[in-house]
């Protein structure tokens, strides 16, 4: 009589393997750019609840990857990957997509607040590319967002750079230069760092710069050029689990 309930135990890890199996197929197909296969892969993981797979469908339905694009579907099924809380990079990835579509009125209209909040949520989990999300919207959207969050967006916009984000890199370098209370030689520093991360603008400025500075700002220029070689970013850990979302601001 105990012969089934130990062959249920047995067989459970082999029921579960497809969704995996799909997920894995679907992946290595995405990354060689096969995107029928991946999308037939990736479907049915997704289907079965597998979040990595529900957010590269997304990614897929997103840009067009394998078909039209869709931006309802991929509203979707990253709704569904930011609920869950079993991997915490596929969250804050899809929390951020989540807060770039609704900022960009990508399949929904825009809501800023709603961008600002979702973008928040993946910026505490430690995700860049939404910390610098997080510092422009908030430069451009203040009186929107309101001064807490202005605040928030500075911190932002360091935790960016410190991360070696090049756009935030150039935007704080534009705010030490411009400001006489922040140290030029810092300003310089950053501003090389996103030159060498392939910023044009802040390329352009460095060549201006190397004719032009003279005296004690081309000291200061020359002390931030030093600065930069000893610098390296620094890849916040990502955290156990990730900060609790706040729902109300899913599109």
């Amino acid at each position: 009589m105990r012969v089934l309930p130990v062959l249920i135990l047995l067989l459970l890890p082999l029921l579960a393997a497809p969704a995996r199996a799909d997920y894995a197929a679907g992946k290595r197909a995405y990354d060689a750019e096969d995107y029928p296969t991946a999308l037939a892969e990736l479907r049915p993981a997704a289907e079965a609840g597998d979040p990595r797979a529900q957010y590269w469908l997304a990614d897929m339905y997103r840009f067009g990857l394998g078909g039209p694009t869709d931006h309802a579907a991929a509203l979707r099924w990253y709704r569904l990957a930011a609920r869950q809380t079993s991997d915490v990079d596929i969250n804050r990835r899809a929390v951020y997509a989540l807060g770039y579509m609704v900022n960009n009125a990508l399949g929904v209209d825009r809501d800023v607040v709603r961008a600002g909040c979702l973008y928040r949520n993946a910026a505490e989990n430690g995700y860049v590319s939404a910390q610098w999300g997080l510092c422009r919207l908030i430069s451009r959207e203040s009186e929107l967002l309101g001064r807490k969050m202005v605040s928030i967006g500075v911190d932002m916009c360091h935790r960016a750079a410190e991360q070696g984000d090049s756009y935030a890199l150039a935007f704080l370098s534009d705010i030490m230069l411009w400001n006489p209370l922040t140290p030029d030689e810092k300003g310089y520093m950053y501003l090389v760092l996103s030159a060498q991360r392939g910023v044009d603008q802040s390329r352009e400025k460095v060549a201006e710069f190397e004719r032009t500075l003279k005296g004690r700002e081309r000291e200061q220029f020359e002390a931030g050029v030093e600065m930069a070689k000893t610098w390296r970013a620094r890849e916040e850990p990502m955290p156990d689990k990730p900060f609790p979302l706040d729902t109300t601001c899913l599109p």
